[in-house]
């Protein structure tokens, strides 16, 4: 958010990142009306050159202050190393019909940050450091103490088709992270 207009986000682009990774998709219809399903994805992601300004108020003086802060090396926010999902299908065409989906998301950062607060990089601005023992709550961080861990939703979807005067009429349930 962007300091007192909290309904405001500001976008910055990092001057450098990498991300790769990779996905495997499996996918069978084992019998008619029925598919199978299964994907795996793993990634990677760091900010290589990445130096984000951002406006602090001083403790002392409870003026705005504009500071720097390096996030080279870290990873980028909501990016899991892993996700796996598996699930079926059941569509005859007709009548009743479903699916059932399971997915798991790997732990990753929830927000991403130098790990200083705003008074020390205020009072030393050469002695930055992203080391994640330095932390302040709400700072955007690396620090293991936001970082989400990994979580596994099931999703689920009931449904009759039915005709109605020449016309298919579909009727669906959903129910997500049961």
């Amino acid at each position: 958010p962007v300091e007192d207009a909290p309904t405001f986000f500001e976008t910055i682009n990092a001057g450098a990142s990498t991300l790769y990774g990779g996905e495997l998709e499996l996918r069978a219809v084992p019998a008619r009306g029925l598919t199978v399903y299964s994907s795996l994805g793993l990634t990677e992601s760091r900010f290589d050159e990445f130096v984000r300004p951002e406006n602090v108020r001083d403790q002392r003086t409870g003026e705005l202050v504009r500071v720097e802060r390096d996030l080279a090396g870290l990873s980028f926010p909501g990016a899991p190393e892993t996700t796996l999902a598996f699930g079926a299908i059941f569509d005859p065409g007709t009548g009743a019909f479903g699916a059932l989906n399971v997915n798991y998301v790997g732990e990753n950062f929830t927000q991403v940050g130098s790990g200083q607060s705003d008074q020390e990089i205020i009072e030393n601005p050469a002695a930055a450091t992203d080391d994640p023992a330095v932390f302040r709550l709400g700072d955007l961080d690396n620090d293991p103490r936001l970082r989400a861990g990994d979580y596994v939703s099931v999703d689920a979807q009931l449904g009759y088709t039915l005709e109605l005067q020449g016309t298919a009429v579909r009727v669906t349930g959903f129910a997500r992270n049961l």
